[in-house]
């Protein structure tokens, strides 16, 4: 946004400066649109035209130019201009949850990364987001094998403990597809 203008009128351009000749002027564009700007500008410089006055192309006008790519006349940021195409892994990785990694926390944390094709901090974040503080390879591990000890010990047991047992393993499944998924499935 131009907020103000400096104008430095030099009566020999090609001469030595510091003669005390030159003047300069200060516009204020403070709470002016940018067509107010425009519009006078080019008043401003036909008068100075027709005076006589000869104009000289700005050498850093295309540094201006160059700045000033991707602002719209009205002074704003055209934000479609400058945002990239997100790349295909993050855009995967930004519509995953917890039910997605979830499959892969029966293995050790740097497999389900290789698996997943995934950075470990992006895997973490996940995690965090669905509840899960960390990595329950241990914690999956320890209940896979008391679920396998109880259905041993069901094949062993006779009628009244069988159910109490069958009960057991349901709680502890229960347990397993809620630190797989966020939640028990239900079959």
């Amino acid at each position: 946004m131009v907020s103000h203008a400096i104008l430095d009128t030099q009566h020999n351009p090609g001469a030595v400066p510091s003669n005390g000749e030159d003047r300069y002027q200060m516009f204020d564009f403070c709470k002016k649109s940018i067509q107010n700007v425009k519009d006078f500008l080019q008043q401003y410089c036909e008068g100075r035209r027709l005076a006589g006055y000869i104009m000289y192309q700005d050498p850093l006008a295309m540094f201006y130019e160059a700045v000033c790519v991707g602002i719209d006349f009205n002074g704003n940021v055209n934000a479609d201009y400058f945002q990239l195409p997100l790349p295909p892994t993050r855009e995967r990785a930004g519509k995953m949850t917890l039910a997605d990694v979830g499959g892969y926390f029966h293995l050790p944390i740097e497999k389900a990364f290789e698996r997943l094709h995934l950075c470990p901090t992006i895997v973490k974040k996940i995690c965090r987001k669905g509840g899960v503080g960390r990595w329950p390879y241990r914690k999956i591990q320890c209940i896979e094998r008391k679920i396998l000890e109880l259905r041993e010990q069901l094949k062993r047991e006779d009628e009244p403990k069988r159910s109490r047992t069958q009960a057991e393993i349901d709680e502890w499944q229960r347990n397993l597809d809620k630190i797989r998924y966020g939640v028990a499935r239900t079959d």
